[in-house]
């Protein structure tokens, strides 16, 4: 099976980087450079297996509005598990190379964008493993908070109660 590192591997910066500039519609003048520099990096490192072996997936979403355009889901399965959904992008890099990438995914897509999706994925908390790392200290901090209730919580309906007084939505759930 081929994993997440052999399709990084495979691919050269150029490809990645006009496949992130074009699926996310993203410009931005240091962008090519922060790819090379995690593509370098992921190349560097050695897959580490986080337990069970997960599938990796990529999948459109549903628009929120009818006017936008759909966006993607990168996701993960593990093995006998095909009812569970697992994100991994406050995962170590390590963990990432290890995923598979099932057969049908390199059927229906370019090495190039199947590493695009991944990169835009894993990045989305930070460029560097010690960014993404300093992001998940902080969200676990937040949920021992919560956890020992130090922390006031708000239901939910009274959340959108308020955002429909201040949006001028209709609630049309109970």
């Amino acid at each position: 099976m081929t994993t997440l590192r052999d399709i990084f591997a495979e691919t050269n910066d150029a490809d990645v980087i006009a496949a992130v500039a074009d699926i996310y519609e993203c410009n931005k003048e240091w962008l090519p450079e922060a790819i090379a520099n995690t593509l370098a990096e992921l190349r560097r490192l050695t897959p580490v297996a986080g337990g069970d072996a997960h599938e990796l997936h990529v999948d459109r979403t549903e628009p929120l509005l009818p006017e936008d355009t759909p966006g993607w889901d990168v996701w993960c399965r593990k093995a006998g598990e095909p009812d569970e959904r697992y994100s991994l992008s406050l995962s170590p890099w390590e963990e990432w190379l290890a995923v598979e990438v099932p057969e049908t995914m390199r059927k229906r897509m370019p090495a190039a964008e199947i590493a695009a999706h991944c990169i835009w994925d894993m990045t989305f908390h930070g460029w560097t493993q010690e960014q993404i790392a300093a992001q998940r200290a902080e969200l676990d901090r937040r949920v021992r908070e919560i956890d020992e209730g130090k922390v006031e919580m708000i239901p939910w309906g009274e959340v959108k109660a308020r955002l429909s007084t201040k949006f001028g939505w209709e609630q049309n759930e109970p």
